[in-house]
């Protein structure tokens, strides 16, 4: 990716108790973007917000019984994520998924690997 680059951000909510296959849902995202060459995912827990119900909803503590919002957000070039977005159908039934055009204005993340200086867009 180069600066100026024509990029899209998809997110996709997601409710942290959601499951697949015994796990959580947002790892098996992950893991199935990453399968796909997506670029690059990070997923959010929700602090505080409101939907549908109108019910407010603020983390105040570590609870075990409350459930928050988690939003995995996904950027990467146009072409791949019409190719993988299709294939996450079977995953994400529920959840609402939103695709935004975006502008990078840096993009370049260096890696530390056997291939020396080479960023991750190399």
């Amino acid at each position: 990716m180069q600066r100026g680059d024509a990029l899209q951000r998809v997110c996709i909510y997601l409710n942290e108790r959601d499951q697949h296959d015994n796990r959580a849902l947002y790892i098996a995202v992950l893991e199935h973007l990453q399968r796909e060459g997506a670029t690059g995912a990070t997923a959010l827990r929700g602090m505080g917000g409101f939907g549908p119900g109108q019910r407010m909803r603020a983390t105040r503590t570590l609870s075990v019984t409350e459930t928050h919002t988690v939003v995995i957000e996904w950027i990467d070039r146009i072409e791949r994520i019409s190719r993988v977005l299709p294939t996450l159908d079977a995953l994400t039934r529920d959840a609402l998924i939103t695709i935004e055009e975006i502008y990078a204005y840096r993009a370049r993340l260096p890696v530390s690997s056997q291939f020396g200086s080479q960023t991750a867009g190399e």
